[in-house]
């Protein structure tokens, strides 16, 4: 008999805060009809210097994230920088027939993305891990925890997802009438006056 155990999961968070979301929405509606272009295949103010710093002007949304960023690590058994956290905050928006490929956030070690507007209908976000029968053509006669390839989930206006950064996921073509959100990465924050 062949004993099974179970090694390096994927962790994400979910949690909800409508009230948190619809204090949001409206900064983040305005942003986007001022700033946003379609930089990637929808709306979005990724990378966009002005935008950003509109956000992290209302420090209660960076405080929000980084609190969850603190219970993550706390919760997972992760330790947390002497100096604390700092967010990339951007918004985005997506209309019917619109799509986020595959892709990972390189270059922060948590990232997520809170839900504010989704038409009055869920919306969804997949996420992917890269398993050995992806080169090697093993295929899955029945979908179990330990062949699973991608999970799916459903999420309605309040729901922050957060997770590593590294974890791979993509937003499927989307079918809503629109699906606006506030998307952070977390990342140490650095200290520039250790001598050294």
């Amino acid at each position: 008999m062949l004993q099974y155990n179970l090694h390096f999961p994927t962790i994400i968070s979910k949690h909800h805060d409508k009230e948190f979301a619809n204090k949001v929405l409206p900064i983040a509606q305005n942003i986007l009809n001022n700033n946003s272009h379609k930089n990637l295949s929808y709306e979005s103010t990724y990378d966009q210097v002005e935008s950003i710093t509109k956000l992290k002007n209302y420090r209660w949304i960076d405080e929000k994230i980084i609190s969850l960023a603190n219970q993550y690590c706390k919760d997972n058994k992760y330790n947390t920088f002497p100096w604390g956290f700092d967010t990339n905050l951007f918004v985005s928006r997506m209309k019917k027939g619109d799509n986020h490929k595959l892709h990972d956030h390189p270059t922060s070690c948590l990232s997520g993305v809170v839900y504010l507007n989704t038409g009055g209908e869920k919306a969804q976000i997949t996420f992917e891990t890269e398993q050995i029968r992806q080169w090697t053509g093993f295929t899955p006669i029945e979908e179990c925890l330990q062949n699973r390839k991608q999970i799916t989930y459903e999420v309605e206006v309040g729901d922050i997802l957060m997770w590593e950064s590294w974890v791979l996921h993509y937003v499927p073509y989307f079918e809503n009438i629109i699906r606006e959100t506030l998307v952070f990465n977390v990342f140490p924050r650095v200290n520039y006056n250790v001598e050294g």
